[in-house]
């Protein structure tokens, strides 16, 4: 079974969106699961010089919570000295019935 974030029309707006972020075109060259390791869809797609990590929220009420959950990454980013995910562009897409979460994953 294939993973729902490699839906060809997921892909394309997480390589938008992580384009827009950079300010030149961003390409994912690889991708890593891990739905092992989270309640939602998520993964990490591998790219230069940074890679995305993404959670896909399907439910009604995806955006929402995606959005409420980007509140919170930034309260804490700017209430504490704690490291907090940096979002991909706007940080929370619509991509059909869908949501993505974004964030930068890691620098290479």
């Amino acid at each position: 079974m294939s993973h729902p974030l490699l839906n060809a029309a997921v892909l394309r707006a997480v390589e938008r969106a992580a384009s827009a972020h950079r300010g030149r075109p961003w390409v994912s060259t690889g991708f890593t699961s891990l739905n092992d390791r989270a309640a939602h869809p998520a993964g990490i797609y591998q790219g230069a010089p940074f890679s995305v990590f993404a959670k896909l929220g399907s439910r009604q009420h995806g955006h929402a919570q995606f959005t409420a959950e980007l509140g919170g990454v930034d309260l804490n980013r700017r209430l504490s000295a704690a490291r907090t995910p940096v979002p991909v562009g706007p940080g929370v897409l619509r991509t059909g019935s869908s949501s993505l979460f974004l964030a930068v994953a890691r620098y290479a």
